[in-house]
């Protein structure tokens, strides 16, 4: 393997985890809000039912 393949073996990896860094907060974040609507109108739907307004 010559030097050149290796900068950018190690230059392609670098760059792979440094966007796999910066994705996960947003990939993260991005899941818990639909979940949590979801489950405000599971609620909201409970609720509802409990009070006879179907």
């Amino acid at each position: 393997m010559m030097p050149t393949d290796k900068l950018t073996i190690f230059s392609t990896t670098f760059d792979s985890r440094a966007n796999e860094k910066m994705a996960a907060p947003e990939m993260l974040t991005t899941p818990a809000t639909s979940v949590a609507s979801r489950i405000e109108r599971r609620v909201g739907s409970m609720k509802g039912a409990e009070n006879g307004s179907i």
